[in-house]
């Protein structure tokens, strides 16, 4: 069972990725000791302007690290983009 201060960490990394307009509604978000963990399909949101969904999606990884309740971030996803999944 996850412990609260992960409950926390992972409602706190959807909040950065939803401000940065990544869509993670296809995607599992979880933190377990520490460790973030994003895996599935991840596309850009409805009226966010993102140019480099790769590139937007690594600064936020860069971001989440810095917080103290998160050491690290993995990342496993496809990329959604306009209607289409890429790896």
């Amino acid at each position: 069972m996850a412990s609260a201060g992960d409950r926390e960490a992972s409602k706190v990394a959807r909040r950065f990725f939803g401000k940065r307009g990544i869509d993670v509604a296809n995607a599992d978000v979880r933190v377990s000791h520490g460790v973030c963990f994003l895996r599935g399909v991840v596309g850009v949101m409805p009226g966010a302007e993102i140019a480099d969904l790769h590139t937007a999606l690594e600064q936020t990884a860069n971001l989440l690290r810095k917080r103290p309740e998160i050491r690290d971030v993995s990342i496993d996803v496809a990329y959604r983009l306009s209607g289409e999944t890429q790896s």
